[in-house]
């Protein structure tokens, strides 16, 4: 796992699962969480807490209904400002 250079270490995160209390995690490639348009998938997602298999599956689904909805503000993002690019180019 890479990491950014402006870290000795992978910038860790956690998260409160409902069914498995406090889970660390992190992303796969540290470099790409700095960039905002980049959308995280499932892939990306590295558990650090010690889990069974089905378990960490289990914890990524959660996780996953989490991220989905700051992927959305990304995307919405992105496109208001796609919009107003093109109403600046047309005027």
């Amino acid at each position: 796992m890479k990491w950014h250079e402006q870290f000795e270490n992978p910038v860790t995160f956690g998260f409160s699962s409902d069914n498995f209390g406090h889970i660390e995690w992190c992303y796969q490639d540290q470099e790409k969480q700095w960039h905002q348009t980049w959308l995280p998938k499932r892939k990306d997602i590295v558990i650090l807490t010690k889990l069974k298999a089905e378990d960490k599956k289990a914890v990524l689904d959660e996780m996953m209904v989490e991220i989905e909805k700051d992927n959305q503000l990304v995307k919405d993002r992105a496109n208001k400002m796609a919009r107003d690019r093109r109403a600046r180019s047309k005027s």
